[in-house]
């Protein structure tokens, strides 16, 4: 518990250490000689990059790879990210972009979901609905 003046002490100070601790983020992520940090989907990581690393780490035993999932792309990306894998059409400024590959997208559903409240009867009607998972072939 802290007396008073240490409380008062604290507020004065707690932002100078989160400056402190992000520059030292910063300098750490700079310094990694051999890392790659990739920024990608949790579906995509989990389905497509991880299986593959046993063989990219025996190709390349020098680097190591740091996986950053983020649920979303227009999360920020953080200043230490070298590549990032988006779900997208590309128009992503200030970034250089390459088309991995050409999704195919299926529709899954409840069979009761397709007589009720609102049905599924046109590719329409999925807007009236909420997606709860999306998953990427491996």
């Amino acid at each position: 518990m802290l007396t008073e003046e240490g409380q008062s002490y604290f507020l004065d100070i707690k932002e100078i250490f989160s400056q402190l601790t992000e520059a030292t983020r910063k300098l750490q992520a700079r310094s990694a000689k051999g890392a790659l940090t990739v920024s990608l989907p949790p579906s995509f990581a989990i389905q497509w990059l991880v299986p593959r690393l046993s063989s990219f780490n025996s190709a390349y035993p020098g680097i190591d790879v740091r996986i950053q999932a983020v649920d979303r792309q227009e999360d920020k990306l953080a200043d230490d990210v070298d590549v990032a894998i988006f779900y997208g059409r590309g128009n992503w400024p200030g970034l250089r972009v390459e088309k991995l590959y050409a999704e195919y997208l299926l529709p899954v559903c409840s069979p009761l979901l397709l007589t009720g409240e609102k049905p599924l009867k046109t590719p329409e009607d999925l807007a009236k609905h909420t997606l709860l998972h999306d998953a990427s072939p491996a």
